[in-house]
């Protein structure tokens, strides 16, 4: 019995804690693109509830760099999602 003990524990010190910071990775990683997209469709919601046709926002074009955008036709959204 005690060989059976020592067998899990190694799987779970060798193994599992070995592969645990990298899961831990994707998932907040994934949290993310889900807080995003969460994001996105509140925004959505908010200009179709409102009607809003026309509207001004800040675009990041990298390395937290912003530029000015005005929306002028809103019937397309596009979402890259891969």
């Amino acid at each position: 019995m005690a060989q059976g003990v020592d067998k899990y524990d190694d799987f779970i010190n060798n193994k599992l804690k070995k592969d645990l910071p990298a899961i831990q990775k994707k998932r907040e990683e994934t949290y993310q693109k889900l807080s995003e997209f969460i994001q996105l469709r509140n925004q959505l919601k908010i200009i179709k509830d409102n009607d809003m046709k026309t509207f001004k926002t800040k675009v990041d074009l990298g390395c937290f760099f912003y530029a000015q955008a005005e929306v002028k036709d809103m019937e397309y959204v596009l979402v890259e999602v891969g």
